[in-house]
């Protein structure tokens, strides 16, 4: 009688609780210390924290410190710049939280919901998989990652006033769920299905207002930043961030859209193919709780979650893997909202199938072992950036798009209003053809101290007026060639 009542008492489940999640963050910990060591950036954290070091330095957001993603990652950066002095261990700090915070929070939806510690950490592990190691994470600096996890931290959040009903928590939910779309804005469709989830689940006119109020709190908080900034002209960013939003509208060519076909097929590929089991007992769970009228709400919000995820990379004209990652993070958290539904009508009904389903799906996950490796190496300078230390108040420039990280190794910044020549923004639209004329004005009138380059230039500084600029202005002084990557230049101004 004292083991059963142990095990049904609030202070052991309590344990549990914080024992999986303990174990899904350092699950996830591990697959990402497995792929990424400090000092590791490619083109888009290469890029997004240049930005932010050029705001923190005093430049403008969306003036002369230019990207077309919304500020909520750049200000994140900022954050972690201001809180970890060394740069490079800030970006690699933010990078982990997000993934342990995502862990922790994917754990805790999958234990209230299926109310079974085994189910849930089995689910939770495969979530932890393909959240982080299964996913184009790069270096876990794409807005991705971030949006998707404010709208998971929320629907935590959502879990727990489900079964405390404790309003201040689901006011936290729609406050999470509101910060995601300032990270992307393909987001806005993810925080409206949030909301909505949030929203049925309130009877009184007030909470509701208090709910939509308490989501736009991040808007506001943004919104006052951008108008608060503003360049040597008084020009505000928050103008510059509404044209970003226009070029977002305009820029993209049509004849560069990947088919929906291929999109799909890469979905299933990387995805579907080892959760087709899941799949179906989320159909069947759907099907089985629509005979329930109070359960609409639940069944279609959470299908609008999932299918929202999925809008990320269907309206994309690109097909870069990171643009899958919140389907692949929100999978397992829609299984377990409808899980969650499905069990209080049929109490353990389908508890067995899913163990079994998970167990097949963790077992035949990869036909190679996960290689965990947790020898972590001290971020090292290399040569370039010992040298380019050794001048603080220069300036740089970056022809070569994936060595972006340079800016914050070194702490240079960049006297264009781009920090690396991104092919995508130097198209031949006419948006493209502007950005050549402007990038071209700033490089040849204010000349930065400082040029990296690969054993090639990029594909804007091809057409430049003058297409030996760099080699009648600069000198190439350094070089950093490694076996497995290509090499990098470093040339400084004559």
């Amino acid at each position: 009688m004292q083991k059963i009542f142990l095990s049904n008492s609030p202070s052991y489940k309590v344990h549990k609780l914080y024992f999986g999640a303990l174990a899904n963050m350092a699950f996830a910990l591990g697959l990402f210390m497995a792929m990424i060591q400090p000092g590791v950036l490619y083109t888009d954290g290469g890029i997004f924290s240049a930005i932010a070091l050029k705001d923190l330095q005093g430049g403008t957001l969306y003036l002369n410190a230019w990207e077309n993603k919304p500020p909520g990652l750049f200000y994140l950066i900022e954050l972690f710049y201001l809180i970890i002095p060394n740069h490079v261990y800030a970006l690699y700090a933010l990078a982990i939280s997000v993934f342990l915070v995502t862990a922790a929070c994917q754990f805790y939806i999958l234990y209230r919901q299926t109310e079974t510690f085994g189910l849930s950490l089995i689910i939770a592990i495969i979530a932890s998989y393909f959240t982080v190691y299964k996913n184009n994470i790069a270096e876990g600096l794409v807005t991705e990652i971030y949006g998707s996890a404010c709208i998971i931290v929320g629907i935590a959040a959502y879990t727990h006033y489900m079964h405390h009903k404790q309003f201040r928590m689901l006011l936290l939910g729609a406050c999470s769920v509101g910060a995601s779309f300032w990270f992307k804005e393909p987001f806005l469709l993810l925080y409206i299905a949030a909301m909505i989830m949030f929203l049925l689940q309130l009877k009184q006119g007030h909470e509701r207002i208090k709910l939509i109020a308490s989501s736009l709190i991040p808007s506001v908080i943004c919104l006052i930043l951008l108008s608060m900034s503003t360049d040597k002209n008084g020009q505000h960013a928050l103008h510059g961030f509404i044209e970003s939003i226009q070029y977002n509208l305009s820029y993209v060519q049509s004849d560069q859209i990947i088919a929906l076909k291929t999109k799909i097929n890469d979905l299933y590929e990387h995805l579907l193919t080892y959760a087709v089991g899941l799949l179906f007992i989320m159909i069947y769970m759907s099907y089985k709780l629509l005979f329930q009228k109070q359960l609409y709400g639940t069944v279609i919000s959470a299908w609008f979650i999932l299918f929202a995820s999925a809008f990320i990379f269907i309206s994309s004209p690109y097909n870069f893997g990171h643009y899958y990652y919140p389907f692949f993070a929100l999978f397992y958290v829609v299984f377990a909202l409808l899980y969650g539904a499905f069990n209080q009508q049929y109490k353990n009904a389908l508890m067995f199938t899913v163990v079994v389903l998970g167990l097949i799906q963790m077992f035949n996950i990869d036909k190679q072992p996960i290689k965990l490796n947790y020898d972590l190496q001290p971020y090292q300078e290399d040569n370039i950036v010992k040298t380019l230390k050794k001048h603080p108040n220069k300036t740089l420039f970056i022809d070569y798009v994936d060595k972006g990280g340079y800016y914050v190794k070194s702490g240079l910044s960049y006297p264009t209003f781009l920090p690396v020549a991104l092919q995508v923004h130097f198209n031949e639209s006419a948006q493209g053809l502007q950005n050549r004329t402007r990038i071209w004005k700033e490089l040849s009138e204010h000349k930065p101290d400082f040029l990296i380059t690969t054993h090639t230039t990029s594909y804007f500084s091809w057409f430049l007026p003058d297409p030996d600029f760099y080699k009648s202005n600069y000198t190439k002084i350094d070089s950093v060639i490694k076996a497995d990557d290509n090499p990098v230049f470093l040339w400084q101004l004559k």
